[in-house]
């Protein structure tokens, strides 16, 4: 019997990808970003899930899929930190005809997830820095496998949209949002941004968690814009 470690699945999402959707949070994260908004899910542990029980928990909105055109999304945590279960799931998923979308990190290994990708009708595909070193300093790792699999998802034609997670004072610089741009312009791939928020502030703290990105404030509206103009320059499509 195939089982995971789920923190949620949660239904009604429309933030998840096209349409209503059933959105399965797989706990376990390879990197530790200081801004996330799920730190509950960074630990594998939990109380497992068989595949079994995910699948009818899903199976219930699939009215719902079809009127809305929505779907699965599989996000966390990290989906792809559960290769055997997503795959599981996917390849069931897929077989019936339900839109799947998969919200990634980007630091995973490709070749035992290739086939899972492939059955992906959407992946949102993060870009939290282009500079390894600074990368490493935000989320703990390092970007040269992040944007490996980037390229190969491109390569392969996997529909895509990349999301950069604007945070004030460290992803935000023009530099930056030029490489970012530019990338994104060779992968033909268009870019969503994603503006930092305080959400997650409280469950750092619940958890004994120093956060540290205290009392910075969201981009504002005329940020936001600067940030567009400058991908857009690049030859970045935008969402």
């Amino acid at each position: 019997m195939i089982e995971g470690c789920i923190f949620e699945i949660q239904r009604w999402s429309t933030d998840d990808g096209p349409g209503i959707r059933s959105t399965i949070f797989f706990r376990g994260c390879p990197l530790r970003c200081a801004w996330c908004c799920n730190p509950e899910a960074w630990a594998r542990s939990g109380a497992p899930m068989s595949a079994e029980a995910i699948l009818a928990a899903v199976e219930r909105d699939r009215v719902f899929y079809r009127r809305s055109g929505g779907g699965v999304s599989f996000s966390g945590g990290e989906a792809t930190g559960q290769p055997e279960l997503l795959a599981h799931l996917a390849e069931r998923l897929h077989g019936s005809g339900i839109h799947l979308t998969l919200e990634t990190c980007g630091h995973f290994p490709w070749a035992p997830l290739e086939a899972t990708l492939a059955r992906m009708d959407l992946v949102y595909f993060d870009l939290k820095h282009m500079d390894s070193a600074a990368h490493a300093r935000l989320t703990g790792q390092p970007n040269g496998l992040i944007l490996a699999n980037a390229a190969r998802l491109a390569e392969r034609g996997i529909p895509m949209i990349l999301r950069l997670p604007l945070i004030p004072g460290r992803n935000d610089d023009p530099g930056n949002l030029a490489a970012t741009g530019a990338f994104a312009a060779a992968l033909g791939a268009p870019v969503e941004l994603m503006p930092y928020h305080t959400l997650g502030v409280g469950k750092f703290r619940d958890l004994g968690l120093a956060y540290g990105l205290d009392g910075l404030a969201p981009p504002s509206a005329q940020a936001l814009e600067q940030a567009r103009l400058v991908l857009a320059g690049c030859g970045a499509k935008r969402v």
